[in-house]
């Protein structure tokens, strides 16, 4: 190669050297970028890694109540049932009891019998005004003297002596009354705890004697 040959070549290498340099100074920029992002790569990861294993410390904590919760639950749905079978279970045992009748004023009037049957319902106060209690040992079909007495006796009188009442407060499962007062005997409770209503009166037909027996109902 001549002398002008190679000076004719020369711009082309300085082209060529000046490309060659801006090709590796953009190489060394984007060695150094990608180092650069590297490195924030890296940082990144390393949060998401820390916030994953927060997330699944806190999954594995909420999860451990949530069972914990469940398990309580169970428990107590558990010991409700329990109860519920005990408490229908003692149900069975207690006796219903009747509702209590309504407390209506105690009259005066002139028929004895309601007037007795309205205080017999609820027997917790004194006897009403016109009748007395009586004690002694009382027969049928006997003339008999009546012995009025201030407390509370086994029998009562109105004040004509002209019919013959039991005081439920002394009834009780014993009672035999059924020489004076038909009843059913079954129903009788303790002493205390009876209510009766009149259904027909034993009256006293002269002299304190008494010829037929009334009735009466356990209520």
């Amino acid at each position: 190669m001549n002398k002008k040959d190679l000076e004719s070549l020369t711009p082309h290498i300085n082209a060529m050297n000046s490309e060659f340099q801006n090709l590796y100074k953009r190489l060394a920029e984007i060695e150094s970028e990608d180092k650069e992002y590297l490195a924030k790569y890296k940082i990144k990861l390393e949060q998401l890694v820390s916030e994953n294993n927060d997330l699944k410390t806190d999954i594995r904590y909420y999860k451990s109540q949530i069972d914990q919760l469940n398990s309580e639950k169970s428990e107590l749905k558990t010991r409700i049932e329990q109860l519920k079978t005990v408490y229908f279970e003692q149900q069975k045992m207690i006796p219903k009891q009747r509702p209590e009748p309504e407390k209506k004023p105690i009259s005066s009037g002139n028929n004895k019998i309601q007037v007795f049957n309205q205080w017999a319902a609820e027997p917790s106060g004194k006897i009403p005004p016109g009748f007395s209690y009586v004690c002694g040992e009382l027969k049928r079909r006997m003339n008999q003297t009546f012995e009025l007495v201030s407390v509370p006796a086994k029998w009562i009188v109105d004040n004509e002596n002209k019919i013959l009442f039991p005081n439920p407060n002394f009834l009780d499962e014993v009672t035999d009354i059924s020489e004076f007062y038909a009843m059913d005997v079954k129903l009788l409770k303790p002493k205390g705890r009876n209510r009766i209503r009149i259904v027909t009166p034993c009256e006293i037909v002269e002299d304190g004697f008494i010829r037929f027996a009334g009735e009466l109902e356990i209520i």
